[in-house]
């Protein structure tokens, strides 16, 4: 389970990284979506996306019979900032990085499957974390599949904190060690 967690943790980097590198190509071909769009990869984003890898024409009906919420009153400010300079080659690395994307995105569904199956058998463990503020599937998971559910093995939360490295009095400041007052590491 540690691999899986570990494995989409990775994915999930990989699939930032896609939307950046696109986000970049339509900055360059002077493409401002996120100008009039919160979220470029939402339901309303990908649909143009796909449009724009497509060499389809984005009219003005499409985006007022498409677009999602507040974005169905921005369709003039948005066709406007749709008509850019996107060159067929800014088109050619946009479908590379949506295509990865889209595989990307489609790898991390399947490894979260294979995470619930392994959570299955820590059932308990497992919604017992949910119930812990802040922490979601996702985080729940990554716990059980770092430290599992044998807490016998430390010897009070301090020592699980240590291990975690989230000891209070580690205090480090540019490099430096300042001790709490206590050892040979006291700094003055």
């Amino acid at each position: 389970m540690r691999d899986l967690t570990r494995y989409r943790k990775k994915l999930v980097q990989e699939a930032t990284a896609e939307k950046n590198r696109i986000h970049k190509l339509l900055q360059d071909a002077n493409v401002k979506l996120t100008s009039h769009m919160s979220d470029i990869f939402g339901v309303s984003g990908r649909l143009l996306l796909q449009k724009i890898v497509d060499h389809e024409v984005i009219t003005m009906d499409f985006l007022e019979t498409h677009m999602k919420g507040a974005l169905r009153h921005k369709s003039p400010k948005l066709l406007q900032s749709l008509n850019s300079r996107l060159r067929a080659h800014h088109r050619s690395m946009i479908r590379m990085s949506w295509e990865h994307l889209q595989y990307i995105e489609s790898s991390i569904a399947q490894m979260e499957t294979h995470i619930r199956n392994y959570t299955k058998d820590k059932e308990e463990s497992f919604n017992l974390l949910l119930t812990v503020p802040g922490i979601n599937e996702n985080a729940a998971a990554v716990i059980l599949a770092e430290i599992g559910t044998d807490m016998s093995q430390f010897k009070s939360d301090h020592s699980l904190a240590a291990w975690a490295g989230m000891s209070p009095g580690n205090h480090e400041s540019a490099g430096k060690k300042n001790g709490s007052g206590q050892g040979p590491e006291t700094v003055n």
